[in-house]
């Protein structure tokens, strides 16, 4: 039986390819687990435009990014920290002060964009890194002063 694959299938290709399988692999696996379709010319072509569609939505997605990051990347973030003895920090600067300063520039960012293992509790100049994806990466500088009483 002649099917399109409609996701990536391991040892069997990927979305989109044209393959022949047996018949019952198809009718009882793949077709019911939405992972492929039967072959038709029509159903082919209607694919395709959907493919075209959605590379021209991630083209379009990753100009946006693009354009956030270097947003970012003028932006600098800066707090004025209260410090005990030893210039010992009380406070923190969290993911979430970071997501509305930010927000607070016209950036709208998901917490889980930024790559801050830990909030940063010390005095000095930091780089957060800011992630997409593997390919679309930024900084977001952060400078930490002591506050003077």
């Amino acid at each position: 039986m002649k099917i399109i694959l409609i996701k990536d299938v391991e040892n069997l290709g990927n979305a989109g390819d044209i393959k022949e399988v047996k018949s019952g692999h198809a009718r009882n696996f793949l077709i019911p687990n939405k992972l492929a379709i039967q072959f038709t010319e029509g159903k082919l072509k209607s694919l395709n435009q959907k493919i075209a569609e959605e590379e021209r939505k991630i083209n379009r997605d990753v100009k946006n990014v693009s354009k956030v990051l270097k947003q970012i990347a003028e932006l600098t973030f800066e707090a004025t920290l209260k410090t005990g003895e030893d210039d010992k920090v009380f406070g923190s600067i969290t993911k979430q002060d970071l997501v509305d300063f930010l927000g607070e520039n016209g950036i709208s960012l998901d917490k889980k964009n930024l790559d801050l293992v830990s909030p940063i509790k010390t005095l000095g100049e930091h780089s957060v890194p800011v992630v997409f994806t593997a390919d679309l990466k930024g900084e977001l500088k952060v400078i930490c002063s002591k506050e003077i009483i």
